[in-house]
């Protein structure tokens, strides 16, 4: 299926072409742009490039080429569209693509085009029609990330809009960036990057992004507990070229994985007092996707050895208690709302969601809105690769449960590794006073005095929230 077959509709013309019509613009380019992560790209054109038009949703074509293999049969390939296209909001519309001009670095298809063929294969009872967006230029170079820069800035221009980015987008960094950061400085002096694993440094030796540094996250929780230990025992070590103090530029996080072991330690670092933590979107995997080196050196080990905290920034609150907890439950304070991000079959008591917990439900009067589907990923915030999703949905959805940015945010979920992230993801979207409760539902299922919840929420915020959630998430059944 070529261009050819989509309509083409220049920018100038789409309110008044589709003035009757609902429609959707979607873009095709990579979330680090869409959301305004930094970004060598981005950074070299300006702001023009890095952000969205307002109201537009994000259909990233780098996710849809890493699944080029998918096949129109395949039943979990055709339910991971619907539910992209329920978050999304597409159902009933016409769309109008927007990142056309450009060709995939790694496919060399066109990003606008291929975004298209994919909706049109999968979704094509579900939406009107698809357009193409054109422009009169749109040289924005080559690549998913800098696809349809000249269109987005066009149409934004054209709508009477700004590009948007998210609040406080610089807490993520892309590859690229760090990559251009490391060669600027040589050995990295004023970013310290660091591996975080699990139990793996075998692995961190074979093979790592060049001048970082390994974090054992196993030596930073209780082994009982699994939590964060208190600050004043964080165990961390002050060696050149890796000197992770507050006052040394910046620090960059990595892992293997989707990001939660880089955001757990990314927390427990930022309640020390560094300021300038940042997380890298996608980690490592989007690190070697991307083509650049990897080094197999036995770099800096953190080791424990206590560091004196020298930072001024004030983080003391990041954490709270169980008898927080208790107190925010038995009185329900307007301005504390205590949010659950535990997958949906947690929430409501059908699962536990981990061998060596128990117990089932939820902490009484926790909200949920939206998470993951079990303890080791937060699927509506990213993808299978670590790569953010649209979360200008998702921040309305929050709105929407009444969790909104004037109240001090209290997060949980089983053992502190999920919230962990969801602090850093709602930071970005311009949350204040976020907290996380690290005991989680471990500690506060153990304690049998501690009054549980189960079942479907009855409460407004739920009411408001359910019509929107996908019906296949909320008719999700439990794993036998």
């Amino acid at each position: 299926m070529s261009d050819a077959y989509f309509q083409r509709l220049h920018l100038a013309n789409v309110a008044a072409s589709l003035q009757c019509c609902p429609y959707q613009i979607v873009d095709a380019r990579d979330s680090s742009v869409f959301h305004g992560w930094s970004s060598v790209k981005s950074q070299s054109q300006g702001t023009g490039g890095s952000g969205h038009v307002p109201g537009s949703v994000l259909f990233s074509h780098s996710w849809i080429c890493a699944r080029a293999t998918d096949s129109i049969g395949d039943g979990r390939a055709q339910a991971r569209a619907q539910q992209r296209a329920d978050m999304a909001q597409v159902r009933g519309k016409a769309l109008v693509l927007v990142g056309t001009g450009n060709r995939c670095a790694v496919c060399s298809e066109d990003i606008g085009v291929s975004t298209a063929v994919w909706l049109e294969r999968y979704l094509k009872t579900d939406i009107k029609k698809i357009y193409l967006a054109s422009s009169s230029a749109c040289n924005g170079g080559v690549g998913c990330a800098n696809g349809g820069r000249d269109q987005v800035e066009k149409l934004s221009h054209n709508v009477q809009y700004g590009l948007s980015t998210l609040p406080d987008c610089d807490i993520f960094v892309t590859v690229d960036w760090l990559h251009a950061r490391l060669l600027r400085d040589g050995d990295g002096a004023d970013v310290c990057v660091l591996h975080v694993g699990w139990d793996d440094e075998s692995e961190f030796i074979s093979e790592h992004i060049p001048s970082s540094c390994y974090v054992d996250l196993n030596a930073w929780e209780d082994p009982d507990t699994r939590n964060l230990r208190c600050p004043e025992s964080f165990a961390i070590l002050a060696a050149s070229p890796c000197d992770p103090r507050p006052d040394h530029g910046c620090v960059v996080l990595y892992d293997r994985d989707v990001g939660l072991a880089a955001a757990r330690a990314g927390l427990a670092l930022w309640s020390l007092g560094f300021a300038n933590v940042k997380i890298l979107s996608g980690g490592m995997r989007a690190w070697a996707k991307s083509g650049f080196d990897l080094e197999s050196l036995e770099n800096t080990i953190l080791h424990q050895e206590q560091i004196e905290v020298t930072g001024n920034a004030d983080n003391s609150d990041v954490f709270v208690d169980m008898n927080f907890i208790r107190e925010l439950t038995a009185c329900q304070h307007p301005d504390h709302v205590l949010v659950s991000c535990c997958s949906w079959l947690e929430y409501v008591g059908c699962v536990s969601g981990y061998d060596y917990i128990m117990e089932r439900g939820r902490i009484p009067t926790a909200r949920w809105a939206l998470s993951g589907s079990g303890k080791d990923d937060l699927c509506h915030w990213h993808d299978d690769l670590g790569i953010a999703t649209d979360w200008n949905h998702l921040a309305e959805l929050w709105r929407l449960a009444g969790i909104d940015r004037t109240k001090h945010v209290v997060l949980y979920c089983g053992t502190g590794w999920r919230c962990s992230a969801v602090w850093f993801y709602i930071r970005a979207l311009g949350y204040r006073h976020v907290s996380v409760y690290d005991g989680g539902w471990f500690e506060w299922s153990s304690d049998r005095t501690n009054k549980r919840a189960q079942g479907i929420p009855t409460a407004s915020w739920f009411a408001a929230l359910k019509d929107l959630l996908p019906k296949s998430l909320l008719d999700a059944e439990p794993p036998s």
